[in-house]
């Protein structure tokens, strides 16, 4: 006769629904399985009985019923915890938002990599005994799996910090593009594949360095990336109009279009565009 006793803080739905489904897989492999239930203040208590020689098929089954419902249920929560005791200033949308991020970075084969990961660990414990506290074995013997779970939610956090600092430097380019009066006319940007760009006057005529009064080359000093080095020096020249000539698909004419709202034309088709 084989016995376990399993406690647990978490819904006692989930986890009688979890059980009742491996004692039915357990059955087809002709080992019969009874479950008990017992409320015991906050905890539930559910004991599983066998009869039966399961021997290693029990146990395993059981590690495998246990593993997936961790993942399946308590992870979530798990996430959650972590969120609002590292980033507690955070707003609650912003909280929403990188539990979101997170859950896309645990994909299905990570998720699966922990499921088997844990299983192991049951088994283990269950060498040493058959009373389980799910919420005490998570926190003392899944202690790798939890700093994996700090880690990618920290992953998570820190993307969702540099793109909302990134939407508020433009929201704040634009602003400061918008306010500004124009101090030229039409400026034409070539965007070449290989990273770099080209600027032209109205008429078709280079744009010097010169003519900038040695901005661009104060720009170019600060070895600045080349996307941000091109919206620097047309924040600049500030165009009434800004043509934009590129034949390839490119991020950087949607960023354009943003921080310079109205003012962007894209070229149809000429010499320029096919120049590199």
């Amino acid at each position: 006769m084989y016995n376990l006793s399993i406690k647990t803080q978490e819904t006692s739905d989930g986890v009688k629904k979890a059980l009742l489904a491996g004692a039915n897989a357990l059955e087809k492999e002709g080992i019969s399985v009874e479950i008990t239930e017992e409320h015991r203040g906050p905890v539930t208590v559910f004991g599983c009985f066998t009869p039966d020689d399961g021997g290693d098929l029990w146990w395993s089954q059981m590690a495998r019923i246990i593993a997936a419902f961790i993942v399946n249920n308590f992870e979530a929560r798990l996430v959650l915890e972590i969120i609002e005791r590292n980033y507690r200033h955070l707003k609650h949308w912003e909280k929403r938002k990188i539990k979101e991020k997170t859950q896309n970075y645990l994909t299905d084969e990570t998720v699966g990599d922990w499921r088997d990961h844990i299983v192991i660990k049951l088994q283990e414990y269950f060498q040493e005994s058959n009373i389980l506290t799910i919420e005490g074995f998570i926190r003392f013997r899944l202690q790798d799996y939890l700093q994996d779970l700090k880690k990618t939610v920290e992953d998570a956090a820190d993307d969702y910090l540099l793109e909302k600092e990134y939407q508020e430097f433009l929201r704040l380019l634009k602003y400061f593009v918008d306010v500004q009066e124009p101090r030229t006319g039409i400026i034409q940007v070539v965007l070449q594949e290989r990273g770099t760009f080209k600027l032209f006057d109205g008429e078709g005529q280079p744009i010097s360095t010169y003519a900038l009064g040695g901005a661009l080359d104060e720009l170019a000093e600060q070895e600045m990336d080349p996307d941000d080095l091109l919206i620097s020096t047309l924040v600049s020249l500030a165009p009434a109009e800004i043509l934009l000539h590129c034949h390839f698909e490119n991020s950087l004419v949607e960023l354009l279009k943003k921080v310079f709202t109205g003012k962007v034309r894209i070229c149809p088709g000429c010499r320029y565009c096919k120049k590199d």
